[in-house]
């Protein structure tokens, strides 16, 4: 582990055990945040060497790298109408085997008025509805959100420009944001090869109603996605999905989500959607990024400090996906799970159970030499995760 990483996570657990709020003001201009999970997970009821999500972080022995990580954000106010923001975040997103630095974040904001501002530089996602907290534990009920969905699109942070507009409309209030840029070198398990999945030419629109009691999502994305593979999982040449580059394959992405507070009462739900164009690569190999939708449904209960929640999730693909990825199929799974609030809104303990199975003929999440060998075979696990959320 690096000595950013040590570092980061060092300073992150010290500040989250003595920060009295959720920021720290450094100066009159300058905040300092940060959020992070310290957590251990393992995998049964595969093969020793299959691995199960987009980055391949679950296996079968207890590790941390899978749930654990760390962030620490600067805002710098510096004029009444700009904004800088940088945010480090420490995680295995982008790679599989351990905890590694990156910069999440780093852009300008400006204010045009007081209810529309512009935005350049490294940006985070808007595609599902938690993307802008998807890291951040403390802000959901589960250990991490349902990887069937928000693993549809696996990569996190763009470069480019967007626009935010918040309208009041009704009861609430509308954000409008509109983005346009690209996404690159994100080092991700696609399918069951590793390599560096990109977005092109992207652009996107996402819309929020928040309310008092919960917000509505719709989510949209189109870019021109391409695929540089590392290899297969085993190093060897066995996975055709590990060999074959494919580029300027065009793609749409859609998200809708609903969430939800009645009393004690929380319901999430969300759906997603990714169409695609076949393609001719450079190696005049017929290329397309597979076709799928995913969803989950999740109830959850507060009884004082203890929150119990149940959910319900499914992933599909319907295509043939050109000569690269021959899949078709579901991924089907649950969660139960049980949240307790250790420090209100600042640190919880959290306690997750899920199962996953492929079925119909796809590996769907699953990854490895066994599934290389054999992809189409049908396959279920169980999957256990105990982690600390902290926010400061």
């Amino acid at each position: 582990m690096s000595k950013f990483v040590r570092k980061t996570l060092t300073a992150a657990v010290l500040m989250a055990g003595t920060a009295a709020s959720s920021a720290w003001a450094a100066s009159d201009d300058l905040r300092i945040s940060g959020f992070g999970t310290l957590g251990l997970s393992k995998m049964g009821g595969e093969a020793d060497d299959v691995r199960y999500g987009a980055y391949g972080q679950h296996k079968d022995d207890w590790t941390w790298e899978t749930v654990s990580r760390a962030a620490v954000q600067f805002d710098y106010q510096a004029t009444d109408k700009l904004d800088l923001v940088l945010q480090l975040i420490a995680n295995n997103q982008q790679t599989a085997n351990s905890i590694d630095g990156d910069v999440e974040w780093a852009f300008a904001s400006y204010k045009l008025t007081g209810a529309a501002k512009i935005r350049g530089g490294k940006l985070r996602l808007p595609t599902y509805m938690l993307s802008e907290t998807q890291d951040v534990g403390m802000t959901y009920p589960w250990t991490r959100p349902p990887l069937l969905v928000y693993t549809v699109i696996p990569f996190t942070s763009y470069y480019g420009i967007d626009a935010l507009y918040t309208l009041p409309l009704g009861d609430g209030d509308l954000l409008i944001q509109p983005y346009a840029g690209k996404s690159e070198k994100n080092d991700v398990d696609f399918f069951g090869a590793r390599g560096d999945l990109d977005s092109d030419d992207m652009y996107g629109l996402s819309l929020t109603y928040q309310l008092d009691d919960g917000k509505l999502f719709f989510g949209y994305n189109a870019g021109d996605g391409g695929w540089d593979p590392e290899g297969s999982w085993d190093g060897t040449d066995t996975d055709p999905r590990g060999e074959v580059t494919t580029t300027d394959n065009p793609y749409e992405f859609w998200d809708i989500g609903v969430q939800y507070r009645w009393h004690d009462w929380q319901l999430l739900a969300e759906y997603s959607l990714i169409d695609s164009e076949r393609n001719t690569n450079v190696e005049g190999v017929e290329t397309q990024i597979p076709e799928h939708d995913a969803w989950y449904v999740t109830v959850a209960r507060s009884f004082g400090k203890w929150t119990p929640h149940a959910t319900v999730m499914k992933r599909s693909s319907w295509n043939d996906g050109g000569q690269v990825f021959d899949l078709t199929g579901e991924h089907n799974g649950y969660i139960l799970g049980l949240r307790y609030e250790l420090m209100p809104n600042q640190v919880a303990l959290k306690f997750d159970y899920e199962y996953a199975e492929s079925r119909d003929g796809w590996a769907g999440g699953y990854s490895g030499p066994s599934v290389a060998a054999d992809p189409s075979k049908d396959r279920e696990s169980d999957i256990v995760t105990v982690a600390v959320d902290f926010m400061f």
